[in-house]
């Protein structure tokens, strides 16, 4: 009888290990699957899209390839521009893509949000860039910092401070306070901004977001020869043979069961 009931869970811990060993040689495959397009290339874990399958990365970080030519991925429902990936210190430079080609917004105010559970600004790269639109008063001292935006035929006048001077007029701007939004920019577009580059240069130079928390867990992974991959939540596992391994431990632990009975 227990030779029976042996031979039916050893059947049963086969099929499982099979299956399982299925689902790793995919995975494994991912240590030579990396996504590509345009300036981005060789880019891993915890990334996926295009040629790189789903499941060699993980939840939040799909790359969109845009016509062959350039990356985006979407935050919080928003889609930014992924200008430049660094995989040795786990960020990234981003730029919205709804101020990609001008600063004029016409779908609402919204500030630049971060998914906390996989990004943070990187402070010490990034600066505050405020924009005010449809203001009805003109300042002779910000006339450096105006822009203009056409909806409907009509011109409005706009504005656009950095932190460093937003406390000393943000009382100029008490009728178009609510028509404002904050974005990011690089400290040193900050700089560039009082002389040769303009605000929509500013914008599509982007600004910096880390992805240290699961950037560093996959390092750690790697560096003892297993790989990263995310079912839900994030797994460190072997890089083959996990089924088979599975299969003999399991097979020697009920060979013992067997000799012990008996």
């Amino acid at each position: 009888m227990f030779f029976r009931k042996w031979i039916a869970v050893s059947f049963g811990f086969v099929l499982l290990a099979i299956s399982i060993q299925a689902i790793y040689d995919n995975v494994g495959a991912c240590q030579s699957l990396y996504y590509n397009c345009g300036n981005i290339s060789n880019v891993g874990y915890p990334f996926w899209g295009s040629s790189r399958p789903e499941y060699c990365g993980n939840l939040g970080f799909e790359l969109m390839c845009e016509e062959n030519q350039y990356s985006v991925i979407k935050i919080l429902g928003s889609e930014f521009r992924v200008l430049e990936i660094n995989q040795t210190d786990y960020t990234m430079r981003i730029a919205r893509m709804d101020l990609w080609k001008s600063p004029c917004l016409h779908n609402g105010y919204g500030n630049t949000t971060m998914d906390d559970r996989f990004f943070n600004f990187v402070d010490r790269a990034n600066q505050n860039l405020t924009f005010f639109y449809n203001c009805s008063g003109f300042s002779q001292n910000l006339t450096s910092n105006t822009f203009n935006c056409s909806a409907n035929g009509q011109i409005s006048q706009n504005y656009y401070l950095n932190d460093s001077v937003l406390e000393y007029y943000l009382d100029w701007f008490d009728d178009c306070y609510t028509n404002s939004i904050r974005v990011p920019i690089l400290k040193i577009s900050t700089n560039l901004l009082i002389g040769s580059l303009s605000p929509q240069g500013a914008l599509n130079k982007g600004f910096d977001v880390e992805f240290s928390k699961i950037g560093k867990a996959c390092h750690d992974c790697e560096h003892i020869g297993y790989i990263c991959i995310y079912d839900g939540m994030f797994r460190c596992v072997p890089s083959g043979g996990f089924g088979m391994k599975l299969l003999f431990r399991a097979i020697f632990f009920f060979d013992i069961i067997s000799n012990f009975s008996s």
